[in-house]
């Protein structure tokens, strides 16, 4: 139950120096509800790299949020000034594709991204706008999926990927455990399936001789599942040339244990 204790203990927020901004309650239609973390003395002149980050399965506003208050703790531990923008899934269980209870791709991509760079990422210097090699994407559990997928269909988007403890789910492994997703989202299609899982994101890229562009850093815990999946999807990218680092650990499946033993090493993956 650790992980349940991390995300609802009323006093588990750690202290940051930054801002964290909350855009909750829109109207249907207006967009996804988010959590934006903003670095200590941030200047809206100044461009900063940004990181996305996409959340579990189930999760609550506030799960998400703390999600983002853990990993800019550790951001300002390792003094690395970045933006975090983290969309909420209002259905729960997205796997962050389109599908038929919600085309969040969709909103991701075409409103979601351009409203946050427009609102904080815009430097008055055309030349230092964001572009993807400032721009990266993380995902913790069903948030790993997503990432995966996201970050090797947009490779000229994003520059670098974190998964942390991923549900890399692939068609039987989401049928036989995670069967109401395969339903609810995919109507027991396996062919809507295949065209937005991030092993056939991979796989596209690797076709074209352009895995390597998008660097990864994978963690993986020791709930049976997630490792069996990360596993699973480290062999296959091994296989088609990616560029992999895995670092397997022994904790419980919550982000705060990830973050704080090992966020310091990502965010500098990210930044080297």
């Amino acid at each position: 139950m650790t992980q349940i204790f991390d995300y609802m203990n009323p006093l588990g927020d750690p202290s940051v120096k930054g801002t964290i901004v909350l855009e909750k309650k829109r109207k249907a239609g207006a967009g996804l509800e988010y959590c934006v973390y903003l670095p200590p003395d941030y200047d809206k002149d100044k461009t900063y790299p940004i990181l996305y980050h996409l959340h579990g399965a189930g999760q609550l506003f506030s799960w998400m949020k703390r999600e983002v208050l853990w990993t800019a703790a550790r951001l300002e531990a390792a003094n690395i000034e970045m933006i975090i923008a983290a969309p909420h899934d209002p259905t729960f269980a997205s796997m962050w594709v389109d599908g038929e209870s919600i085309d969040i791709a969709r909103q991701l991509h075409e409103e979601f991204i351009p409203e946050i760079e427009s609102k904080y990422c815009s430097s008055i210097n055309e030349k230092k706008r964001i572009d993807r090699s400032s721009r990266f994407i993380q995902g913790f559990s069903m948030g790993g999926f997503g990432a995966a997928l996201h970050g090797f269909k947009y490779q000229d988007k994003f520059g670098k990927i974190l998964i942390w403890d991923g549900a890399l789910h692939n068609w039987d492994t989401l049928t036989t455990e995670m069967d109401f997703i395969a339903k609810n989202q995919f109507g027991h299609d396996r062919e809507k399936f295949d065209l937005c899982s991030p092993w056939a994101a991979a796989k596209a890229a690797s076709d074209v001789g352009a895995i390597k562009k998008t660097p990864v850093m994978m963690f993986t815990g020791r709930l049976r599942q997630t490792n069996r999946y990360g596993m699973s999807f480290k062999a296959a990218l091994l296989a088609q040339g990616a560029d992999l680092t895995h670092v397997e650990t022994k904790f419980s499946h919550t982000l705060k244990p990830f973050m704080k033993a090992h966020g310091k090493e990502a965010f500098e993956f990210l930044m080297k």
